[in-house]
């Protein structure tokens, strides 16, 4: 969407987009989750809040908050001036930049990414997606995606725990198994 949108046309909303993992310890795979809180005024009344975890195991905190954004997206009303605020700088970073580095290639996870554009497009949104540090209401997003992956984790049969791959990364006694590496999406 242009800077030069009229603004008295469009309705204001902010909302805040977090991730987080459980369990959050090398050893089990673990599930990351998306949370989403929308408000249009001022934060009186929330009027979308949800927590989704992964669909498969996964240890991808950086795709859960591409997720989150997508779900403030997915939730919101047409024609809003929509800032959304994320505790990730880099995700801030990646939505100003197009997800495309400084070398012109392509960041990380930017085909999970383009949807983001494509629904700000779509809805006609003026988007801001805007670093901030998590704040009482981020904070409890969090608790509460952090509480939708524990849910999902628990899900895991001990079958499922036992196939977890040795760690590549892990060297000496360190080298239990843990997390696979991800190629799923939530």
């Amino acid at each position: 969407m242009s800077e030069s949108v009229n603004s008295s046309d469009y309705k204001t909303a902010e909302a805040w987009a977090v991730a987080s993992m459980a369990p959050a310890q090398p050893g089990t795979r673990g599930y990351c989750a998306s949370a989403w809180a929308i408000t249009y005024d001022h934060w009186a009344t929330v009027s979308s809040e949800r927590a989704v975890a992964s669909s498969a195991p996964n240890r991808n905190e950086w795709l859960a908050g591409i997720m989150a954004i997508r779900g403030v997206l997915e939730n919101v009303a047409p024609r809003t001036s929509l800032t959304i605020y994320v505790a990730n700088k880099a995700l801030a970073d990646c939505y100003r930049t197009k997800w495309v580095s400084v070398r012109g290639e392509p960041q990380a996870e930017a085909d999970a990414a383009a949807p983001i554009f494509q629904l700000r497009d779509e809805l006609q949104l003026d988007l801001k997606i805007v670093h901030c540090p998590l704040d009482l209401r981020g904070e409890l997003l969090k608790t509460m995606a952090r509480r939708a992956a524990q849910e999902k984790d628990k899900t895991l049969t001990a079958d499922e725990r036992d196939q977890i791959p040795p760690c590549r990364e892990a060297k000496g006694p360190r080298k239990k198994k843990c997390f696979p590496p991800v190629d799923d999406e939530l």
